[in-house]
């Protein structure tokens, strides 16, 4: 398990780049926080990895999109999913696009070209592309994003087997955490900091987990480094009205007790490394799915459907 977030922590990828280049921030006091280690240390410099990476997957043009990768790991095997943006050469979000995915690694191409699908529900203005993978091997990867047939871009991924992930992976059994709630909120000095607040602090995790399907999505709309935690929060809480079933509990909780300094007890518990994440948890305690950063609301109503119905 790793070590807790810090303070205002940023959700990174494997090779540092922000998804606050992405989508913006709405924290009006961002502080530093360490950068991940970069796995293209001690190599060549990241304009000739990017053109190496291209040319694996059979592009020849230069690099200049930069793709945003939104997950902080990406699992081998059948869960393998890829949530990206991509800024053009103005810096500008490239929206709903023709484009085309590839991966590869140490000069072998593993997959592609993958078509992504767009999804913009739910995030404004903004939007995320997600590529379903299946890759084998742990370890740094490129992902190689092409737009319209044309300009192109890499970007790093860090891919670790389920049984190494960060944080209880699907098929993984939940803990059994204390999360506040409306009759007991503990050490937190706002139990919701969505504006209004949202309707998903009624019952604590410990006390339904094993009983039915549970949502559960960590994260702090008021004090979060980028635009995802309270887009996350309406979507969950939107998805919850649409699919309105009784035997599934939906459960918001924050990431700090205060004004984005101390982290939550359910926090340190988990060991989160970044901010926000949603599990979907099925009624025997095990995970069915989770996602790390922007929560697509198709995606979410299809891992709800998988969990079944309660006992």
């Amino acid at each position: 398990m790793s070590t807790p977030i810090s303070r205002r922590s940023l959700l990174r990828t494997g090779g540092g780049t922000t998804l606050a280049l992405l989508l913006a921030a709405c924290g009006t006091d961002p502080a530093p926080t360490a950068t991940p280690s970069d796995p293209f240390e001690g190599l060549a410099d990241g304009q000739s990895l990017a053109t190496q990476a291209l040319q694996t997957a059979g592009i020849d043009v230069a690099a200049t999109l930069t793709p945003i990768v939104a997950t902080f790991e990406v699992l081998t095997g059948e869960h393998g999913r890829v949530p990206f943006g991509v800024l053009g050469p103005d810096q500008r979000p490239i929206l709903d696009a023709d484009v085309q995915v590839w991966v590869v690694r140490d000069g072998e191409l593993i997959e592609g070209p993958i078509s992504p699908r767009f999804y913009g529900e739910g995030l404004g203005d903004r939007g995320v592309y997600i590529a379903d993978v299946q890759l084998d091997t742990a370890g740094f990867h490129d992902l190689v994003v092409q737009v319209d047939g044309d300009a192109a871009g890499q970007a790093a991924l860090a891919v670790v087997d389920p049984a190494d992930s960060t944080t209880y992976p699907p098929g993984s059994t939940f803990p059994n955490v204390v999360t506040p709630t409306t009759a007991d909120p503990g050490k937190l000095e706002t139990l919701c900091t969505q504006d209004p607040p949202c309707t998903m602090h009624d019952v604590s995790l410990d006390a339904v987990l094993g009983t039915g399907a549970i949502v559960l999505s960590i994260a702090t709309p008021q004090f979060c480094q980028t635009a995802v935690c309270g887009p996350v929060v309406s979507v969950v809480e939107g998805v919850r009205d649409d699919v309105a079933r009784e035997d599934v509990t939906f459960i918001h909780a924050e990431v700090y007790n205060d004004a984005g300094v101390t982290t939550t007890d359910a926090v340190n518990e988990l060991g989160l490394p970044s901010e926000p994440w949603t599990w979907v948890i099925g009624p025997d305690g095990v995970v069915v799915d989770r996602f790390d950063g922007p929560v697509v609301p198709e995606l979410l109503a299809d891992a709800i459907g998988r969990t079944g119905p309660s006992s």
